[in-house]
């Protein structure tokens, strides 16, 4: 199993290879939001819309809950295995805008585990 420290270094180093005119912004720090040794794998959107250019990713939408709590944010970082970032987007429902989060997920397997569980998240606890 690939430790995440490993995945933070390499994602860092993949940035810092593929955008090098602005490799400057790309440490540890600036590319994930809950950085810390061996742990945090959350990216901004700013990271997030670079590493779409490099790597596969999944996006799904969240069923449950429709409010994303710091709760969630502890239980996704620590159930996921690969760099993921949480988005909105409006929706008209019942004819009124709506946000709806959706997540985006680098992992194949963390794709898997949500899809399974239907976007659900209180389902991972």
């Amino acid at each position: 199993m690939v430790r995440v420290e490993e995945i933070q270094k390499k994602i860092v180093g993949d940035l810092q290879d593929n955008f090098n005119n602005c490799s400057k912004d790309f440490t540890l720090n600036s590319v994930f939001c809950n950085y810390r040794t061996g742990a945090g794998l959350r990216v901004n959107k700013n990271i997030f819309n670079y590493m779409k250019k490099l790597y596969k990713y999944y996006s799904i939408d969240i069923t449950y809950p429709t409010h994303i709590t710091s709760k969630n944010i502890i239980c996704l970082d620590n159930t996921l295995t690969m760099p993921w970032y949480i988005d909105y987007y409006t929706s008209m429902l019942n004819q009124k805008d709506e946000l709806f989060p959706k997540i985006h997920l680098f992992g194949e397997y963390d794709a898997f585990l949500l899809k399974i569980y239907s976007g659900n998240l209180n389902l991972l606890n």
